[in-house]
């Protein structure tokens, strides 16, 4: 099933800001700690304090190996950063590989043709196709909160919806993939009571909805689910809930009688 798990709060630059503080602190913890096992190891083959006397070549090569690991790990640590979009493009997490070989951190929006919506293995991205034959795998979890706004805005440079695209391939259940169905265990007046916990956009499990949490829903007929109502909350996170549960009729009906739902519900 697609996932539908996205950390979104109501301030994403500053917990973005938080983390990458953490993230730097953790690297240059993780690469301390490295370098004191390297020289430890080092020195126990070189001097061989133990008595041991393994042969010359051991006694280099396990320091040399360590040295290279750590330097290894230390690369792609150092390589890595918070994904951004700036005004004249997208800045990855890390370097990419283009058609000519070269490797780039930066693609201009300039240089993109076509963007398409995809899902792979239940993680939802956009593929960038650029002028130079190039095709880039972009996970909308790269943004972290605020990957779903950032998808729209691309897609809205070429006339398209992310949201609408990515919805009508979940719908479809295209590569196995299709949004997460739910079915209401009771209610408590107007409050719906869900039967399993499921993640949502703003980081938290819902364990029941209202209908001021419910932006719009809409009828809808899926192969895996058979004929749903398709639930959208406030933060975008959407899911289905099966019209063959007799709990079904009464949240259309729960939801109809609010004023502010009038004119964004379709279906019967």
């Amino acid at each position: 099933m697609a996932d539908q798990f996205q950390p979104f709060g109501p301030d994403p630059n500053r917990r973005e800001a938080a983390a990458a503080r953490t993230w730097r602190a953790g690297v240059a913890s993780l690469l301390v700690v490295g370098c004191l096992a390297g020289a430890l190891v080092s020195w126990i083959a070189l001097l061989d304090p133990f008595g041991a006397s393994p042969p010359i070549l051991l006694r280099i090569g396990i320091p040399v190996a360590a040295w290279l690991m750590l330097g290894a790990v230390g690369l792609q640590l150092v390589q890595f950063r918070q994904a951004q979009v700036t005004p004249d493009g997208i800045s990855l997490e890390r370097p990419v590989r283009r058609r000519d070989g070269t490797r780039t951190r930066t693609i201009r929006f300039q240089e993109i043709t076509n963007v398409e919506p995809k899902v792979n293995q239940g993680r939802e991205e956009a593929v960038l196709k650029l002028r130079d034959g190039t095709s880039i795998s972009m996970p909308r979890s790269m943004f972290g909160g605020r990957g779903l706004s950032v998808m729209e805005d691309i897609f809205s440079r070429f006339g398209r919806s992310y949201q609408g695209e990515m919805k009508s391939i979940l719908l479809e259940g295209k590569g196995g993939s299709g949004f997460r169905t739910v079915r209401i265990r009771r209610f408590d007046g107007d409050m719906a009571l869900l039967r399993t916990k499921i993640p949502s956009y703003s980081g938290s499990e819902i364990r029941s909805i209202t209908p001021a949490e419910v932006r719009e829903f809409e009828r809808v007929s899926t192969p895996y689910a058979g004929e749903a109502y398709l639930v959208t909350l406030g933060d975008g996170t959407r899911f289905l809930v099966p019209l063959r549960y007799p709990e079904t009729a009464r949240l259309a009906e729960v939801l109809r009688r609010q004023p502010q739902r009038q004119g964004k519900a379709t279906g019967s």
